[in-house]
């Protein structure tokens, strides 16, 4: 599977084999109530370029994100995380949509509500 749209679904959380999806390309999870990533969520995702995780609850941005080592495109607006450290995402990296704080080095923060070109 390369492309997975889960969106408009009310989940809550994602099932621990979705971190095994080693070919998927595209995630799109959008309008949903996701609390929590576990650090499992990028286990294996090695092809991962877009992900969507747009208007959920998420509170907190686990380190496995570092582990995205193919991801090009984030989106993250309207999540309930207020600081986005830059560090969790991985150099691949392209463009990070946010409508909260990003810090670039954990002491200065942005405010962004449109598209950081990394």
């Amino acid at each position: 599977m390369r492309i997975l749209d889960v969106s408009r679904n009310e989940l809550i959380q994602l099932p621990d084999s979705f971190g095994r999806l080693s070919s998927l390309q595209e995630f799109y999870c959008t309008k949903n109530e996701i609390r929590k990533l576990k650090e499992t969520f990028a286990l294996k995702l090695i092809s991962l370029r877009h992900l969507n995780l747009n208007h959920n609850s998420i509170s907190k941005l686990p380190h496995c994100f570092t582990q995205l080592k193919a991801l090009e495109y984030c989106d993250l607006s309207y999540v309930s995380h207020k600081y986005i450290h830059i560090q969790l995402f991985p150099k691949t990296l392209v463009r990070l949509t946010t409508t909260y704080n990003i810090s670039k080095n954990r002491t200065h923060y942005r405010n962004y509500h449109q598209q950081l070109d990394v």
